[in-house]
């Protein structure tokens, strides 16, 4: 029912977001050739990477696209004027101010997306050791290697265990 309104209406819902964008800034910045699916795969997944923050709330999705786009192509081409030479494309669709603190933010999210990677622990147990390992003090973050286990158990709180020596007996 809402639908037929919609269309009565001739009225398009259709969220706006930066993969919207992303394949014309891509193209743009490629010298109006289609990019490599590389860089569209790593465009992707940089785009998907900036849900998990609310730093970059504050763009609109053109902003995030063009900033994937100079950062992706900066990345391949290893080129410095690349960026640049991006503003010079871009600058009619985009402020460059805002673009250019928004590379900023995401050159910054791509650091961790690899080294996050490494430290997430394999199993359950993983998360219990890395929990007791790591503990926080008044001056620091201290962080035990697995070598010294042994003694640092005590920072560790003990497991609570439910005693299972009486069964309540149920009454008929």
């Amino acid at each position: 029912m809402e639908l037929l309104v919609l269309s009565t209406l001739k009225w398009r819902m259709q969220a706006v977001t930066p993969f919207s964008f992303i394949d014309h800034f891509l193209y743009k910045m490629n010298g109006d050739q289609m990019p490599p699916r590389t860089l569209i795969f790593q465009s992707i997944q940089l785009i998907q990477s900036t849900l998990k923050g609310i730093e970059l709330l504050e763009f609109k999705p053109s902003e995030i696209a063009a900033a994937v786009a100079i950062s992706v192509t900066e990345e391949i081409q290893m080129v410095e004027h690349s960026v640049i030479k991006a503003l010079s494309f871009l600058s009619e669709h985009v402020e460059k101010e805002k673009l250019i603190k928004c590379v900023e933010l995401i050159n910054g999210l791509k650091s961790p997306i690899g080294s996050a990677s490494a430290s997430v622990p394999q199993s359950p147990i993983g998360v219990l050791d890395a929990a007791c390992l790591s503990y926080k003090t008044d001056d620091t973050d201290t962080s035990t290697p697995s070598a010294s286990r042994a003694t640092s158990t005590h920072n560790c709180p003990a497991p609570k265990r439910r005693k299972l020596d009486k069964i309540p007996q149920l009454q008929l």
